[in-house]
């Protein structure tokens, strides 16, 4: 597939960020942590081409949304005391899970810090780019 108009490619790009974004909060660990890596993967890879509302989009819309929406589903799990996310190795038996991700809460959290590691991995990468940017010292007021 050869796309050479920029908006085209911006308009797949948000609808793939938009799915990894949603994938990135299912309720199974191993799914939203591939969903997240791949976010910050094509985010990265794509950096250079990137409008600066492109950029602000997804800081304010995808990735500090994403951060939080983890933050919220920890607490919860915290809150209701869920049990952990474990994998069904064949009908009615489930993998044990080892103690530092045996709650549900635990596994949010470790949901939490992935974006927040997605999230220092874009800044180390793309500082230049986002500091020529007149809205992203607002986006960390917020």
């Amino acid at each position: 597939l050869v796309i050479n108009d920029t908006v085209s490619i911006e308009s797949i790009l948000s609808l793939m960020l938009q799915s990894l974004q949603y994938l990135s909060m299912d309720p199974r660990p191993e799914i939203r942590h591939c969903a997240m890596n791949t976010l910050f993967g094509a985010i990265v890879a794509n950096a250079t081409r990137l409008s600066a509302d492109k950029w602000r989009y997804i800081f304010s819309d995808i990735l500090l949304p994403l951060f939080d929406k983890a933050g919220i589903r920890s607490a919860l799990a915290m809150k209701r005391n869920e049990e952990a996310n474990a994998p069904e190795l064949k009908k009615g038996v489930k993998m044990t899970v080892h103690h530092s991700r045996d709650t549900a809460h635990k596994q949010w959290s470790e949901t939490q810090v992935l974006a927040l590691k997605g999230i220092a991995r874009i800044l180390k990468v793309c500082t230049k780019i986002l500091l020529e940017e007149e809205w992203f010292i607002g986006c960390w007021i917020q």
